[in-house]
């Protein structure tokens, strides 16, 4: 997590992480507030603590950074969310990736989040960038994992990172996220107990 992040979370049973950032869209770009981390206990699940987190992150966010739309990325939709177009939908899995020991073929660059599509985050301290002689360019983020790529064919011959536990996120028909776009500037609803740092 960076310093201006958000986080919110009700001990026991629930916690909410959101970043402040801009999507680089095709046709539009615009700044937001992306929700990267929404958990709730299961046996919790179902009563309203994530909505009501929410509500109270929006109205934070609003005094901080002013009314801007929240994205919501979710692996398995919620019964709610069923019947709501998603503003973007992909597939992709975690993939576990092997470094490989070659000479060195990748090299560190500048990175310049207006070149490529996507949600990135103010705070980009952490991530890497590496390309190669073609051209290509794969990112790391602050865990060492792979977010983008511009070809998975010359992801094998990567030897930027030598890290074990590393992943690569590889995008195939066999995984389902749906990010949802929503405008909220709501006040906190008060009939929870729960923490907020900012």
């Amino acid at each position: 997590m960076a310093d201006d992040d958000l986080f919110l979370w009700i001990p026991r049973i629930s916690t909410l992480v959101a970043k402040h950032g801009r999507w680089i869209g095709d046709t539009k770009s615009f700044y937001g507030v992306y929700v990267s981390c929404n958990f709730v206990v299961d046996s919790e699940r179902g009563k309203g603590y994530s909505s009501q987190m929410i509500l109270t992150m929006a109205a934070e966010s609003t005094k901080i950074w002013g009314p801007t739309p929240f994205l919501f990325e979710v692996h398995n939709v919620p019964r709610g969310l069923i019947s709501v177009k998603p503003f973007l939908q992909f597939s992709y899995v975690w993939i576990p990736f092997l470094s490989v020991q070659t000479p060195p073929r990748w090299t560190p660059v500048p990175f310049d989040v207006k070149d490529y599509p996507g949600f990135y985050v103010d705070n980009m301290e952490g991530y890497k960038a590496f390309s190669n002689n073609d051209g290509q360019m794969i990112l790391l983020d602050p865990l060492d994992d792979i977010v983008y790529y511009t070809d998975f064919l010359v992801l094998h011959t990567f030897d930027g990172i030598p890290l074990p536990g590393t992943w690569c996120r590889f995008f195939c028909p066999w995984g389902s996220t749906r990010i949802f776009l929503h405008n909220m500037y709501f006040d906190p609803l008060p009939s929870m107990k729960h923490y907020l740092l900012t």
